[in-house]
């Protein structure tokens, strides 16, 4: 069983920074099971296998209606270097917070008077941002992959930057990935890593879409 600290990055990986949903900011329990979602990517394990505890107030969602059913068993025969060509994009990562200016409450405009008349126009604080300090992307020196990268599982095409979080997984539980049912169309790929379960959901692809890759399998 993996150390409680990589168990706790393991479900952070998975869920989301929407706060608009904040019951999915957080793992949350479902009829025995944890859960961790962003909407896109899913990860869940018997409780009885983890050693942290649950701090998230809000009411859980049945995660479990998204699950597929399981009609096959075959072992990833790709692993995560090898999707180490397809980066070919600059890494960046945000720099600094963004601080809300308090002069214009974030507005970006304030009401500007000369004798009797006024108007609204651009914060003099901000200059109209609305902040007073302002994040940066700034480069890592690090490749990743581009926003619209895809690879494919049986012909169904996902999103490699949402999908590479199935082999990140699989570094840190150090087992195989095990793919427990055959895609179709707007259908969710499901796998196994050890203790673990993981839903992944497809994209909408255009015809113009072409997959750097197709996920294959071994006996």
């Amino acid at each position: 069983m993996i150390k409680k600290m990589e168990q706790i990055e393991l479900f952070k990986m998975f869920c989301g920074n929407d706060g608009i949903r904040p019951v999915m900011l957080l793992p949350f329990e479902w009829d025995g099971k944890i859960y961790g979602t962003d909407a896109h990517k899913l990860i869940r394990c018997d409780k009885t296998f983890l050693e942290f505890e649950l701090t998230n107030s809000y009411k859980p969602i049945n995660a479990e209606a998204c699950i597929p059913k399981i009609n096959c068993n075959r072992i990833v025969a790709n692993k995560l270097e090898d999707f180490d060509v397809f980066k070919t994009e600059d890494e960046l990562i945000k720099n600094g917070e963004d601080i809300e200016c308090s002069e214009c409450d974030g507005e970006g405009e304030v009401e500007w008077e000369y004798r009797h008349h006024s108007k609204m126009d651009d914060c003099p604080v901000c200059n109209g941002s609305g902040f007073s300090s302002e994040s940066r992307l700034v480069p890592t020196g690090k490749k990743t992959f581009p926003q619209y990268a895809y690879l494919t599982i049986d012909g169904v095409f996902f999103n490699i930057n949402i999908f590479k979080s199935i082999f990140e997984a699989q570094k840190i539980i150090g087992e195989e990935i095990i793919s427990l049912n055959k895609v179709e169309t707007y259908k969710p790929a499901f796998f196994r890593i050890g203790n673990y379960e993981f839903v992944i959901m497809p994209i909408n692809n255009s015809e113009d879409d072409k997959p750097l890759l197709a996920i294959s399998f071994r006996d």
